[in-house]
């Protein structure tokens, strides 16, 4: 069966004519009696379908396809040797008349070195020689100098940072970016930037260029995966860690109307994230301010006793007294009192340990040290937690269960202590369990119940845990559901 051409038409003339062929074929069926009749019908059908007059057309030029007409070469003279072998048409097809020279410039796609500044093409030329022959010396990580490699080439190694022989718009925010790194709590001096207004010729500013991405590079990677890894931390601690493609990076700040959101979005997304950036800020700002002296634990003072805090105690606590007195008089007693039962402290009126340190304040000098360790730790997490998550307060014993953002539902928990701490990962949860039994861990049963019960035989029976002996000869020892099982009436 062959291939059937639809042509679409929007010609009445021509939709008369197909009704009259088909009343036409009617006709002839009836028989050879209506065949005159048919051949008037035929004539009737062309006279009604209009067709161009071909005859009258001037034939086609190259102004009407837009294409310069090559030259025609001249003919070479006709040899008078040739035998009528040689004038006979050849049986094989003529190729194809190759276009124009206009014609193919016209069609060859441009590249971005043709589509460069003259300035930026030497540049261009300095990147494609660099990245041949001197990548390594530029870019530490051996496995991001491939993708490296191909985006540049890709793009016919026009510059990425640099524009008109100068630092583009999107060099200028990134390299802002990078000086502030301070505020998501990195160290700027980790990302050097070049300057570009210091190299005067087309190999140092691809220098600029490429040291400039290198820098990029190693931000996105710290600010996605964290600049220390956990290993260093703990062995109990383990996260699924996925450093990004250097070519992905590269192409993502190429494409982004603003490169330095694009690079900053490499950060975690999430709010408590978000949080502590603020608090990092907070705290910097407070550790800016001038802190007041503070007061020097010592004995417990007490009305009669002379020390050397009292002329700063009065200062606190604004009692009037001699420049230079030393004595703990009964006014100041009084004063210490008050600020005893203002802070909910035992009034006593003598300066003890806890009023001092209440009248010091909280020390607020690690606050921005331990911040900074909260936020590289969230940069270990994954970036899409879910809408329905559970989150682990070791320091605080608590769980909650977030979702949408909200806690939908929190509670109290046991974890472990420093010589057996409770394990830091991220996982996906593949069930729950409701009134779990408690199976004791062997290290458990080992270190701790086997020595109670040498002691005490009735130890784990009045804290509700049952003792088997395995087929090997092994304990097992459990605690079965109930409002005294370890794990709750829900494990995670």
């Amino acid at each position: 069966m062959g291939r059937l051409r639809c042509c679409m038409w929007s010609s009445p003339a021509l939709a008369l004519a197909f009704g009259a062929v088909a009343l036409a074929a009617g006709n002839a069926a009836a028989g050879s009696a209506g065949e005159q009749a048919a051949i008037a019908d035929q004539a009737a059908i062309e006279a009604l379908v209009p067709t161009p007059d071909f005859a009258d057309l001037p034939p086609l030029t190259a102004k009407d396809v837009e294409v310069t007409a090559a030259p025609q070469a001249a003919p070479a003279p006709s040899s008078s040797s040739s035998s009528p072998a040689d004038s006979k048409p050849s049986d094989a097809p003529s190729p194809a008349a190759a276009p124009s020279s206009a014609a193919a410039a016209q069609a060859q796609p441009k590249t971005a070195t043709q589509q460069l500044a003259a300035a930026d093409s030497a540049i261009a030329e300095k990147l494609r020689e660099m990245i041949g022959s001197r990548l390594e010396r530029l870019l530490d990580r051996k496995k991001e100098r491939p993708a490296v490699e191909a985006f540049y080439a890709a793009r016919d190694f026009a510059p990425l940072w640099i524009t008109n022989g100068a630092a583009n718009e999107r060099a200028k925010g990134v390299i802002a970016l990078l000086a502030g790194a301070g505020a998501d709590g990195l160290d700027p001096s980790d990302y050097p930037t070049p300057n570009f207004q210091a190299a005067s010729d087309p190999a140092a500013l691809a220098e600029a260029e490429l040291r400039l991405t290198a820098t990029v590079l190693t931000y996105a990677r710290h600010a996605q995966m964290g600049r220390v890894h956990f290993t260093r931390l703990a062995s109990d601690v383990f996260y699924h860690l996925e450093a990004p493609e250097a070519g992905e990076v590269l192409a993502k700040l190429a494409a982004a109307a603003n490169a330095a959101d694009a690079l900053a979005s490499y950060q975690p997304p999430h709010p408590a994230y978000a949080a502590l950036k603020a608090k990092l800020a907070e705290a910097r700002g407070r550790k800016e301010q001038v802190a007041p002296p503070q007061i020097d634990h010592g004995p417990a003072l007490k009305i009669g006793m002379k020390d050397a805090r009292v002329p700063l105690l009065r200062q606190r606590l604004a009692v009037s007294g001699e420049a230079g007195d030393t004595g703990y008089d009964k006014a100041l007693a009084e004063a210490v009192k008050a600020f005893q039962l203002k802070h909910k402290l035992r009034p006593t009126g003598s300066l003890n340990s806890a009023t001092v340190d209440a009248l010091n304040g909280p020390r607020r000098d690690r606050d921005a040290d331990i911040i900074v360790a909260n936020m590289e730790r969230w940069r270990w997490l994954p970036r899409d937690l879910g809408k329905v998550h559970v989150i682990v307060n070791i320091p605080d014993y608590t769980l909650r269960v977030m979702r949408n953002g909200a806690v939908y539902w929190t509670t109290k928990i046991v974890v472990g202590k420093p010589s057996q701490p409770t394990p830091i990962t991220s996982a996906a949860m593949q069930y729950i369990t409701v009134n779990p039994t408690w199976n004791v861990p062997p290290s458990i049963i080992q270190n701790e119940y086997l020595p109670a019960l040498q002691q005490d035989p009735q130890a784990l029976e009045r804290i509700g845990l049952r003792v088997e002996t395995n087929r090997d000869g092994t304990l097992r020892i459990y605690q079965p559901p109930g409002d005294r099982n370890a794990l709750g009436r829900i494990r995670f």
